[in-house]
């Protein structure tokens, strides 16, 4: 598809080396404007004109909590998974973390050491060869916004939250821990989110969530805190250039599709291409979530097509954000 050819599309390019790109929009319902005139792309900031569906979702207002007092602390950093990169071999992930060769392979017992497959997820230790404090981070760049957790229909809960990167400098392998807790403080359940994306460019934000099973009651409340996130090592060798363009938003109130262009820069040929959107409602806080996965190998220059669509958990989507990455 010519990228010129899609509507609403004005120019918009973004070089994700400089910082992926995320877009704001503010998305425009379908209602007829008084007079008969046809709407037109207005800049931000323009409220969300609301219209009726034949048969709308229940809305759902999450309340925000506060944690307790009485609540015990969060956990500890936990040993953590890495996702091999292009590139990567295990002498260097273990010398990056500064581990000892034996240590990680003995962390990881069924990794061929010489057959390491790209996207394949490697366990840290944190108390072998090293201690969690020694581990190179970037956590204390890391901003969680408070998550928001919605009921879903089989009686699991979804919770979604913003992590923004704070800092100069690019962060990879970005893990959060989400606990439930009653209002009384007691802890009911725990588990490790990992970013949908691998990279997290500076000033910068990314949706992320996670998914309680039932029985998982609507009375609980979430507490995010950023169990790891790595300092970028050399990002220019292991992600490629990627021009994002989009081109259209069109919106239902609670189902948006999201669509636009994509093409690598430079010389290399992207084996993967990742587009991730994140609707938020009109207070800004996260209630759908999409990841778009490009499956065949995309060649420089060459323009490509995405399209997804969101889901609103909860209230109606007033607004999208969207970050990609490409990787050879």
């Amino acid at each position: 598809m010519d990228g010129s050819s899609l509507p609403g599309l004005e120019g918009g390019r973004l070089h994700w080396l400089h910082w992926v790109h995320w877009v704001g929009v503010m998305l425009l319902a379908g209602c007829a404007v008084a007079g008969g005139e046809t709407p037109t792309a207005t800049p931000l900031p323009l409220p969300l004109t609301p219209y009726r569906t034949p048969t709308p979702p229940a809305v759902v207002t999450p309340t925000p909590f506060r944690l307790p007092e009485s609540a015990p602390a969060p956990p500890t950093p936990t040993p953590f998974l890495y996702t091999v990169q292009a590139g990567d071999t295990l002498l260097g992930i273990a010398q990056r973390f500064g581990l000892k060769l034996d240590d990680l392979l003995a962390a990881n017992p069924d990794v061929d050491p010489n057959l390491l497959i790209v996207g394949a997820e490697l366990v840290i230790p944190s108390g072998q060869g090293t201690t969690a404090e020694a581990l190179p981070s970037a956590a204390d760049a890391v901003e969680l916004g408070t998550p928001v957790c919605y009921p879903a229909a089989e009686g699991g809960l979804w919770c979604l939250w913003l992590a923004a990167n704070d800092g100069d400098e690019p962060l990879e392998s970005l893990s959060v821990r989400l606990t439930l807790y009653t209002a009384a403080g007691e802890e009911v359940a725990t588990q490790t989110a990992f970013a949908p994306l691998n990279l997290l460019p500076p000033e910068t934000r990314l949706g992320m969530g996670a998914y309680f099973p039932p029985p998982a009651s609507v009375g609980l409340f979430a507490v995010a805190t950023v169990q790891a996130a790595l300092p970028a090592a050399e990002p220019a060798a292991r992600y490629l250039p990627l021009d994002l363009e989009v081109a259209s938003l069109e919106t239902g109130r609670y189902a948006v599709d999201v669509s636009g262009v994509f093409s690598v820069a430079g010389e290399t040929p992207a084996g993967q291409v990742w587009v991730v959107a994140t609707g938020l409602d009109a207070d800004g806080r996260p209630v759908a979530l999409r990841k778009w996965v490009f499956e065949q190998e995309a060649a420089p220059g060459q323009p490509q097509s995405f399209r997804l669509t969101l889901f609103s958990l909860g209230p109606p989507i007033a607004s999208v954000e969207v970050l990609a990455e490409a990787r050879p």
